[in-house]
């Protein structure tokens, strides 16, 4: 009886450690899980917008492969591809002390907006009690060639990455919820350059520029070349121009695809535009940076239960 009593203590000590063991790796695991999960804030528009009080926060959890690309949110392939990108760019503007700060934004949604972080928020700050919302203005202006007239769109709420307030590369942008239904309007496609195919592509970005008291749309061409780009995995460097304003809008390529001579809607030849960047700043005497489209970009704006 004491051989057996010993033999019942040690396999109670055997199993405490295997329990304990268990514990900790749950825990590291626990650990992981959550250092994988990206952290985004969310701003309410309200009256009282220098306040952080209209600020919450949410976690997506990282895409366990590349090859997980969510769903898009509305609209088919077809109704999307045949909306001309340029009545997908919106104007974005917001007044302080006088001065007006200009930018653009471009349709993914039935209400969902994309913009560079920058264009909603300030990211100059020493901790997260000073955050500031802006107050913005959001327009489709009658650059818009769909329509004769602005139309005023009213921004309901607003998130951005949490690595942006502290000031990571890749992390300038957002999206804005807007309470007016966009579908009439389309959407643009995000997609995902690679890298095999980015030096020397054929590049056009889109965005407004302000001239004469009026939002001008601007169109610039160039080509992608991160030869020498430190932070070739989220930005791009590209020799189109960059506007005053045209921060936010998009970078995108397009290809011409189908059989030539068909009437069939389903094989004319048309042009197809893929959004691989947001428009984010300049280098090199005006030419363009934007934040590279990246998996977890894809998953903000297509796999979230919080916009």
């Amino acid at each position: 009886m004491v051989k057996m009593k010993n033999k019942t203590g040690l396999m109670c000590i055997i199993t405490s450690i295997v329990i304990a063991m268990s514990l900790l790796l749950c825990w590291n695991n626990s650990s992981n899980a959550a250092d994988n999960r990206k952290m985004y804030w969310k701003y309410t528009y309200k009256t009282d917008y220098f306040t952080t009080a209209n600020y919450t926060y949410y976690y997506l959890d990282a895409l366990p492969v590349i090859n997980n690309v969510p769903e898009l949110r509305s609209l088919n392939y077809d109704e999307r591809e045949n909306a001309p990108l340029e009545q997908q760019v919106v104007f974005i503007n917001h007044i302080k002390d006088g001065w007006m700060t200009l930018g653009s934004g471009f349709i993914i949604g039935d209400h969902e907006i994309m913009t560079a972080a920058h264009c909603v928020t300030t990211n100059d700050i020493n901790n997260y009690e000073s955050m500031e919302a802006f107050d913005i203005n959001i327009t489709i202006p009658t650059a818009n060639p769909s329509n004769g007239k602005d139309i005023s769109l009213t921004p309901e709420f607003m998130t951005v990455p949490d690595d942006y307030f502290e000031r990571v590369d890749g992390n300038d942008y957002a999206i804005i919820k807007v309470k007016e239904d966009l579908s009439s309007y389309g959407q643009v496609f995000l997609g995902l350059g690679t890298d095999e195919t980015i030096n020397d592509t054929p590049i056009h970005a889109l965005g407004y520029s302000y001239e004469n008291g009026r939002p001008t749309m601007k169109i610039s061409h160039g080509y992608i070349n991160n030869t020498g780009n430190d932070l070739s995995n989220v930005l791009y460097r590209c020799s189109s121009t960059i506007y005053g304003g045209t921060s936010g809008g998009p970078l995108y390529s397009q290809c011409r695809f189908g059989v030539l001579g068909s009437e069939d809607p389903a094989k004319k030849v048309q042009t197809y535009k893929t959004v691989v960047g947001i428009v984010t700043g300049n280098y090199d005497d005006n030419k363009t940076v934007a934040t590279r489209i990246i998996p977890e970009i894809l998953q903000f704006a297509y796999d979230n239960k919080y916009l």
